[in-house]
């Protein structure tokens, strides 16, 4: 890569994206819930200025605040991760090495394209827990808010989960490998979908 996506303008990055290969889906389920957490870290930060809203709850907004902003953060580097491991695997599949060098040049480069998109996957899924302990706290001017950002990370924990998945058909089918991250990718949706569900209906209520 030029340069870290974050340091790519806005334009710059919907061109890259739309020339492709990469970033690709996962990059920008990966970008998508960055901005979603710094949602989070926005409803927060207005909830804390307001004190009727606030009193007794200041020690756990900071620690919310302090999460969801180190969290997004993370999330762009992950971004940058994903395109680095679908670029490894792949120069590795154009690579002119030999036979058994190449085979376990692939295979890494594989696992990471793999384990990349399952990592975005979980880390998503921890921002839909930031969303849940911020939900009864937030103040009913950002509430939109937070919703928006709880749907956006639902949809990242898809995004970046069934593409783990898909990446699953350069292996033998029926391994190890491949059943467990079929299995983890329905638990991290069904729980995803279960908590996004809670969440729309306290800020609801």
């Amino acid at each position: 890569m030029v340069a870290t996506l974050s340091k790519l303008s806005l334009e710059q990055l919907r061109l890259k994206v739309a020339t492709g290969p990469t970033p690709a889906g996962v990059a920008v389920a990966a970008i998508s819930a960055s901005l979603a957490l710094s949602l989070v870290a926005m409803t927060v930060e207005v909830t804390a200025r307001k004190k009727s809203s606030a009193s007794g709850d200041r020690a756990g907004l900071r620690n919310l605040l302090r999460t969801a902003k180190q969290s997004s953060s993370q999330m762009l580097t992950y971004a940058d991760l994903d395109v680095a491991a679908f670029e490894a695997y792949l120069k590795s599949r154009r690579s002119r090495t030999a036979a058994k060098l190449l085979k376990r040049a692939r295979e890494a480069a594989l696992a990471r394209a793999i384990q990349t998109p399952l990592k975005i996957a979980r880390a998503a899924a921890a921002g839909l827990e930031l969303c849940a302990q911020a939900a009864p706290l937030v103040h009913s001017a950002v509430a939109a808010d937070l919703a928006a950002a709880a749907a956006i990370l639902e949809a990242a924990v898809r995004a970046a989960a069934r593409s783990a998945e898909s990446n699953l058909r350069y292996l033998p089918p029926g391994g190890a490998v491949c059943k467990r991250v079929i299995a983890e990718r329905r638990l991290v949706e069904r729980r995803a979908a279960s908590r996004v569900g809670q969440i729309l209906e306290t800020l609801t209520d």
